[in-house]
């Protein structure tokens, strides 16, 4: 995959329907969490996307690097959960996202 392609916003992740995106400069991280993955803590995500596997409730929150490749998820009940999830993790981030498909 080229660097052009992997850097487009994707319209599924681990085969759940991407519905916003976003790219998190200038969002600050916050430091208000930590992800671990296998004990060891991930840098911060540079892209964040908020997906549903069809026929599925519940929204999942992917953090991303910067080639879209999934670092780690968390699961909320509402788009909007995730979205003041997103918030509290990464400062402005509330004002970066892109709806990719319909809700």
């Amino acid at each position: 995959m080229d660097s052009a392609t992997k850097t487009k916003a994707p319209t599924e992740l681990c085969g759940a329907v991407v519905l916003k995106t976003a790219r998190l400069f200038p969002a600050a991280h916050t430091g208000n969490t930590r992800h671990l993955v296998a004990g060891n803590s991930i840098q911060p995500a540079s892209r964040l996307a908020i997906a549903q596997y069809p026929g599925q409730l519940g929204f999942y929150l992917y953090y991303c690097d910067d080639t879209w490749e999934v670092m780690t998820d968390t699961w909320h009940q509402t788009v909007e959960d995730a979205e003041a999830q997103a918030e509290f993790e990464y400062k402005g981030s509330s004002n970066a996202w892109v709806a990719t498909n319909a809700v």
